[in-house]
């Protein structure tokens, strides 16, 4: 009887302890500084890149209060379509660090949904009856709404000085200039104010603790469907094998979209390997599994993320082009980002890391 009751005890303890203090499952508990890893990604990776983008935001947001308030001229639209580039690049840098104000803000569906649906945001336009805060209003605002109005108007200068509605295309760009610089001030004032101590003390092993939830989006909302789908599997037609290079990011400014996709790739190794914004290395994933003697794990995803920049490097600067001449090179692109994920980030790497796949955006890959 007393080894029964020993045995139930037992059975209890272990069940107890597979929970959180919230009552939600608990991730098996390793002796990694997920701290000092916290730390760095806000002080040197997240931070850093935030404070870089809104400086480009502003320099933006002043190009384009210039060029609606003042008499268009080409010298003031080549400054905001320079400057919607160079801010346009940076974004690539932030975009995979959506938690916190960021995910609450739904901050990449209102900055980078492209296509954009340009019949809907002309008829905003007229209408002048809008309200750029609504989830329906996200493929008519952010970066691609920009790029129509600045890249993709025929005779700009002459439609902004001449057309009827001048007026309120004006006003409309730029009104989804500021939307994006308040997004991006309200993030930046919550990282550098109260959610980076929140951030980095949240370093526990449940599917809410800050390395799992950012590591979440990271693999699923990040590389398996900004990444992955909208800049290569959607415009190349990889699911349906009917290519659609309307949807190509940047579509009106066709030559930049390998700088785009360039760019996130980049921010996409750097955080796995440690690589701060500033060039500088701290705790990463890479060395979180060396740490738990996935070392081999650890330098095959190295080696795809190889395949995946060599393969990357040979497409053309303008992918819709590169889709009309070559779309197998678009092909090889995508099936190099299929290896990196199905071979290295999931499930191994969170499987090792025992991070849960709690992302209702999965697919099957």
């Amino acid at each position: 009887m007393y080894k029964k009751i020993l045995s139930l005890c037992f059975t209890i303890l272990i069940i107890s302890c597979g929970k959180d203090e919230n009552g939600g499952s608990s991730s098996k508990k390793d002796d990694f500084n997920r701290k000092q890893m916290l730390t760095f990604w806000a002080d040197e990776m997240i931070i850093p890149a935030y404070k870089d983008f809104q400086t480009k935001v502003i320099d933006l947001e002043t190009k384009v209060n210039t060029f609606t308030s003042e008499t268009p001229t080409d010298a003031n639209l080549l400054a905001v379509q320079t400057a919607w580039e160079t801010a346009y690049v940076a974004w690539q840098k932030v975009s995979l660090f959506q938690v916190g104000k960021a995910q609450e803000l739904n901050m990449a569906g209102n900055c980078n949904t492209y296509p954009t649906s340009v019949t809907r945001l002309q008829q905003y336009i007229t209408d002048q009856d809008y309200n750029l805060s609504s989830p329906n209003l996200q493929d008519v605002q952010g970066f691609p709404a920009i790029d129509y109005l600045v890249n993709g108007i025929n005779d700009p200068i002459a439609f902004y000085t001449s057309n009827a509605e001048k007026e309120q295309y004006k006003k409309y760009l730029k009104d989804i200039t500021t939307r994006i610089a308040s997004l991006t001030n309200q993030v930046v004032d919550d990282w550098q104010n109260q959610f980076r101590t929140a951030f980095i003390d949240n370093d526990g092993y449940t599917s809410t603790s800050s390395t799992d939830v950012l590591v979440n989006y990271y693999v699923i909302p990040f590389y398996e469907k900004q990444f992955r789908e909208n800049k290569i599997a959607t415009p190349s037609g990889v699911r349906t094998d009917i290519p659609v290079p309307e949807s190509v990011e940047a579509y009106y400014k066709k030559d930049i979209s390998k700088k785009l996709y360039i760019t996130a790739l980049n921010a996409t190794k750097d955080f796995y390997k440690g690589v701060g914004f500033n060039g500088n290395k701290g705790q990463s994933l890479q060395q979180y599994l060396e740490f738990l003697d996935k070392k081999d794990l650890a330098e095959l995803i190295n080696a795809k993320f190889d395949i995946l920049t060599e393969k990357s490097n040979a497409l053309g600067d303008d992918f819709v082009a590169q889709i009309a001449t070559d779309k197998s090179k678009m092909l090889d692109t995508f099936d190099a980002i299929q290896q990196v994920l199905r071979q290295g980030f999931k499930p191994d790497m969170m499987s090792a890391l025992s991070i849960t796949n709690t992302s209702t955006d999965a697919d099957n890959d």
